[in-house]
Formats: C-alpha cells, structure tokens, sequence
C-alpha cells in the first residue's frame, strides 16, 4: 500500500476530526454523506481507506457515540447494492481503525457492508492512551456500538483480531450468560483472528506487572516483528502518530483479569472460528485455541503456516491465505 506523505500539522488534525464529529447514524436512507465536505480526507488518504473514492458504489460515514463516558468514533463503509450482510471488525491493542484497510477492503469487495470503531484510548477514540482498567468497559462500547445496529443489512458478522477477539469472546460468554445469548443470537459468523486468551511468556510479563503495578503507570513499548510484512512494521514503528509508545500497566492488569476469569466461563452452544499464524510469538496461540475449543459447542480452527500475529496486515500472498480462510 503506497501512503502520502504525512500532512502538516496531522496530530492536531486529528485531535480536531475527534471533536468535531457528528453523531453517528448507521444506514443511508436518509443522507449519502460520501459527498460532504466534512470528511476527514486527509486522515482517510493518509491510511488509505478512503475506499468511497478508491472503489465504485461505497458510500462511507463517520461519526460519534457517547459511550460509558467514552466518546467513541465509528466508522461505516457500505455498498450502494447487492449488500450481502455487514461485518463489525473490532481491532486490536496499540492498533485503529486506520490500520485495517485490507481487510475492510477485502470485505467490500466482497460486498459486505463495514462497521468498526476504535476502541476507547486508541485511534481518534476518547480515553487515556492504550489503558483501561477492566475488558469489561471494552465489552460496553461493544454493547452500544451493537445497540445503534438495527438499521444495517443483515445478517450481521464479526471479526475481532487480537484483544478484538478477547473482546468478543468476554461479550458472548459473560456470566453464563444473557448478554452472551443476545450475541449469539444476533451474531451470524464470528471469526475471531489470532484471539488473545494468554499472552504468550506470560509468567515473565506476570512477574514484571507485579513488581511494576504499585510504581508505574506506563513502560516504553518493545516493537516487535508481528508479522512479515516490513512495510507495516516500518509504518507503526515511524510514520503513525495514533501509535502509542509505551504500554500501560493498568491494561496489562485488565489483561490479567482477563485470564483469570476465562476457566470459569460457561460453554455456549454456538459456532466459532479462527484464524491463527503459526508463526505467532505475541499469544500463546496454541493454549488459546484449546482453551477457547473447550468453550463453545464447535469450533472450526484454521492455521496459517508461517503467518504472524497481525494476520489483516501479513505478506500479501500469506494475508490472501487469511481472508481464503475467513468463512465469509
């Protein structure tokens, strides 16, 4: 993907695009806002998702909604015709919604309308950079965001990738659950990418977030190679200012909560899949697959040699193999 050079003045740019946003209203029955002036071009050019000028027959709308005091931008891309149903892609940690053209592209394409957010603390979403106390806030904005969904063309999927995956998985299985349920039953396909259940060398990070936790706030963040694609490695490490730096201490608890809790679950009787990179050195992958198989009545597992952990922004030969095995 060729990006243009980064606008003058872009971080201030952006900080102004969160604050000045419409609510947002899914669906284009009323107004195609594909050709307002209000869009956000530059931000869409500069991470080349500006897919209503890119391809035929999208219209595209961004907006806001005030989430568990969390102002949250949404973003939604649809086909004009022949919509076959709508994807809710949710990102991962340090990621946004920026970060996920390919395969929002691929499900264009495809013709499947789009709807994705950025969660709260990331991208042009409010909150503090990449922290959160509890997954359970994350789950919220999940809640919300589905709650303003009635008026676009069903059936409804999702794709979590990442924390996006863990995100999905708490909403399904919480608490035994009703709120799990309404997913299940709203949800036709989920489709969860290199899901985090277990980081991986979690014993080490354990250790450090222990000694960290009462003395810290943040760490400087590590990068790491999280898939083969150098080009995207080069972009997150140099060139995106909606990347954090460093890693907050209190999402590192969040997370632990979060592994705590998951044995505990109640199975659910629904369908699942995933995608996984053999290649993966940020989850314990193989833990994950087999804790998440033992929580929901079938589970279809698809592994893709030699592929990473951010599997939409792989090598293009190994991310065609990732979206072949998307069951969309």
């Amino acid at each position: 993907m060729t990006r243009m050079k980064m606008p003058d003045n872009f971080e201030q740019y952006l900080h102004q695009i969160h604050l000045n946003l419409p609510d947002m209203v899914f669906g284009f029955d009323d107004i195609a806002m594909s050709n307002s002036t209000l869009l956000p071009e530059d931000y869409l050019q500069y991470y080349g998702i500006d897919f209503h000028r890119q391809l035929a027959d999208i219209h595209y709308r961004i907006g806001k909604l005030d989430i568990d005091g969390f102002r949250i931008v949404c973003q939604y891309w649809t086909p004009q015709s022949e919509v076959k149903g709508t994807v809710l892609v949710l990102h991962g940690y340090f990621d946004h919604v920026g970060l996920f053209g390919h395969l929002i592209r691929h499900l264009l394409e495809k013709r499947y309308a789009v709807v994705t957010f950025d969660l709260p603390g990331h991208g042009l979403s409010s909150g503090e950079k990449v922290s959160i106390e509890s997954f359970a806030r994350y789950v919220m904005v999940l809640d919300g965001v589905m709650g303003q969904l009635d008026g676009v063309a069903g059936p409804v999927h999702a794709v979590g990738q990442s924390t996006g995956g863990a995100i999905m998985l708490k909403a399904l299985l919480s608490f035994g659950s009703i709120a799990g349920i309404r997913y299940a039953e709203r949800l036709d396909k989920i489709v969860l990418l290199a899901p985090l259940v277990k980081p991986a060398k979690w014993v080490t990070t354990r250790l450090l977030y222990k000694s960290l936790n009462k003395f810290k706030d943040s760490v400087k963040r590590r990068y790491v190679e999280t898939c083969s694609n150098p080009e995207f490695l080069e972009f997150i490490a140099n060139h995106d200012p909606l990347q954090s730096r460093h890693v907050s201490v209190a999402w590192v608890g969040a997370m632990k909560q979060w592994i705590d809790l998951f044995p505990s679950f109640m199975p659910l009787q629904r369908e699942i899949s995933i995608v996984q990179g053999d290649n993966d050195h940020t989850v314990d992958w193989q833990h994950n697959t087999l804790a998440i198989a033992q929580k929901f009545s079938r589970v279809s597992l698809a592994v893709v040699p030699g592929a990473g952990h951010h599997l939409v922004n792989e090598s293009e030969t190994l991310r065609g193999k990732v979206f072949e095995a998307m069951p969309l």
